[in-house]
C-alpha cells in the first residue's frame, strides 16, 4: 500500500514498494543537493565542454548539447525550487529529473564536495522541531494544573 506522498504526481508511474527511496527521500535528498549547489558547497563537472562525455554511451558531447543540458538542469532546479509558482506536477517532474542526475554524475565521476550535510541538518532540525513541539505542550498543560490548583486554594494561599 502506498501512501499519497509516495504517488507520483501527474506521470503516470508510481514509486514501487519495494523502492530503496521513497518519493519524501528522494525530495529531501534533491533538497540537499539544491542547496549545497546553490551554497557553492557542490559543483558538477558536467557541463565542463572538455569532460562532458555520455554516461550511457561514452562519446563526447559536443558543446551546444552541453549548454543546452546546463539549461534544462539549471530549469529544473528553478521549478524544483518553486521559481514562479509552477504546478506541482512540474516540480515533482523537475525532482525526479535532478534525482536521476545526481545518480549518473556521482557514478560517473563528476560531482565534487558533499551535500549530505545539509540532509543530516535538515534531519536534525524535524527532530528539534518535533521535541519543541512537545516541550510546548507540556509547558500548556502545566500552565493549566496551575490555574486550576489556584482556583482550587483561592488567590491568597500560598
Amino acid at each position: 500500500m502506498t501512501t499519497e506522498q509516495d504517488e507520483a504526481p501527474t506521470t503516470g508511474t508510481q514509486v514501487s514498494p519495494d523502492s530503496l527511496f521513497s518519493r519524501n527521500d528522494r525530495r529531501e535528498f534533491v533538497l540537499s543537493f539544491c542547496k549545497a549547489f546553490l551554497n557553492g558547497d557542490v559543483e558538477t563537472l558536467a557541463f565542463d565542454p572538455k569532460l562532458s562525455i555520455n554516461i550511457l554511451t561514452g562519446n563526447k558531447i559536443p558543446p551546444e548539447e552541453v549548454l543546452r543540458e546546463k539549461r534544462e538542469f539549471m530549469h529544473d532546479v528553478s521549478k524544483a525550487c518553486g521559481v514562479d509558482n509552477p504546478p506541482q506536477s512540474e516540480i515533482d517532474l523537475s525532482i525526479d529529473k535532478i534525482f536521476v542526475q545526481i545518480i549518473l554524475w556521482r557514478g560517473g565521476g563528476f560531482l565534487k564536495g558533499s551535500f549530505l550535510k545539509y540532509m543530516e541538518q535538515s534531519s536534525t532540525f524535524r527532530s528539534l522541531s518535533t521535541r519543541i513541539e512537545g516541550l510546548e505542550q507540556l509547558m500548556e498543560r502545566l500552565i493549566e494544573e496551575v490555574r486550576m490548583l489556584s482556583r482550587i486554594k483561592g488567590p491568597n494561599q500560598p
